[in-house]
């Protein structure tokens, strides 16, 4: 983007809540000018822990995406929720992070791919690589949906190079920046805090929302949040962007409120 993306009230930045505790939602609502997006890309538990806590009548005439995890077999009774399904009701746009809900919500609300469908190598460490040119896997994602009769209108990207070719026609396009996301898991550390060895680190497993309190920052640039490592890139990652493009933003001052870990 030639403009300055991150100026107060640019339309084309979205700003990225999701898996904040609700109090921090709400409060970041009241004076944001820019749109947002909630949920979660990973996490039922705490998808359920929204739908269940935020306050619907605050969002009205609210400018949000919701954000659906992939969600494992026990929770899958909240696609179908009436909260959960009020909420994809007053949202801009449903954000889908698998084919199977792709599929259920097609036809239904605006939808727009997530990240967690793109897998891409993602490594800072390797400098060759990280200054390569890549053509992003995106291209054969949605050619394979669109002959299966999906026709996609939007995708979320994390830049796997600084010069990645993702540049499709006709598709909206949203670059999450600055946190590139490197893994995601259906383990969280986090749920295992207080519980006993022979029970900890089980795939979806119940927690108390000891992601909400803390994330864990390195001093290498890497951040840890619930399910999620990512690590920190700089604008250089999004010099090729067209005007028409989107940001999805963590705003990192914000967060750094949570870091209160630092390995």
């Amino acid at each position: 983007m030639k403009k300055s993306a991150f100026d107060k009230g640019n339309k084309n930045i979205i700003l990225n809540l999701c898996d904040r505790p609700i109090n921090r939602i709400t409060s970041i609502f009241q004076n944001a000018e820019n749109s947002f997006i909630i949920g979660s890309y990973t996490c039922g538990n705490y998808f359920e822990y929204l739908i269940n806590n935020i306050d619907v009548t605050f969002l009205k005439d609210k400018d949000f995406d919701i954000v659906y995890p992939v969600l494992p077999e026990h929770k899958l009774i909240l696609i179908d929720d009436a909260k959960a399904l009020k909420l994809c009701d007053m949202a801009k746009n449903v954000v889908v992070n698998d084919y199977g809900l792709l599929e259920y919500f097609y036809g239904k609300y605006n939808l727009r791919l997530g990240r967690i469908l793109l897998r891409e190598y993602r490594d800072r460490r390797y400098n060759a690589y990280e200054n390569s040119e890549y053509s992003s896997k995106i291209f054969d994602i949605i050619s394979d949906l669109n002959s299966r009769g999906f026709d996609i209108n939007a995708t979320e990207l994390d830049m796997a190079v600084k010069n990645m070719n993702a540049d499709i026609n006709g598709i909206k396009r949203y670059f999450h920046f600055p946190l590139r996301q490197i893994s995601a898991s259906h383990i969280c550390e986090f749920a295992s805090i207080n519980v006993p060895i022979e029970k900890k680190f089980v795939p979806d497993q119940g927690c108390a929302y000891q992601c909400l309190k803390t994330m864990i920052y390195s001093d290498s640039g890497y951040v840890k949040i619930g399910k999620n490592v990512f690590d920190i890139i700089d604008s250089s990652f999004l010099e090729n962007m067209r005007e028409d493009d989107f940001v999805i933003y963590n705003d990192i001052g914000e967060l750094h409120g949570y870091f209160s870990s630092s390995v």
